[in-house]
């Protein structure tokens, strides 16, 4: 049996701080046996890791450089988040983590809408925790205004 050389790390991605809307991409270089593919696999984690599917013209992420970079075009809110690329020549692998972070400037949010002359508030620390303060208990879900930038 002919041995392959395992697959070993070259150059991971590092983490990123958008400035929505602008692209960013993560890049994974792996490297093994010359004779032996290396094949890599972008996840998304949203309460467990899914593999994250190209489908031309029809999505803002997309994987080039043989799949060993991931762009996020037009990048939003939704978009952050941790991110892992599996590396493998079918042997073996190796896997890398990268997030896309909450950019400083993107700060809190407050909602402030009127409900019979009382406001409600409601802010959030994206993509992670959101307060809501009722300064009086007859919210309608319907009533709710607009999130304007604090």
């Amino acid at each position: 049996m002919m041995r392959v050389e395992p697959t070993t790390l070259i150059t991971e991605p590092q983490n990123v701080e958008p400035n929505f809307p602008d692209p960013v991409t993560f890049t994974m270089k792996a490297t093994s046996d010359p004779d032996t593919a290396v094949t890599y696999t972008w996840y998304r984690y949203d309460k467990d890791w899914t593999v994250i599917h190209h489908v031309a013209n029809k999505t803002h992420i997309m994987m080039t450089n043989n799949g060993s970079s991931l762009t996020i075009y037009n990048t939003g809110v939704a978009d952050l988040g941790r991110y892992k690329c599996v590396a493998t020549n079918g042997v073996d692998q190796v896997t890398s983590e990268v997030q896309l972070l909450t950019p400083p400037d993107l700060g809190n949010f407050t909602l402030l809408t009127s409900c019979d002359r009382d406001d409600l508030k409601l802010s959030a620390d994206l993509p992670l925790a959101v307060n809501v303060c009722f300064l009086r208990p007859c919210l309608d879900s319907r009533k709710l205004g607009q999130l304007k930038r604090n």
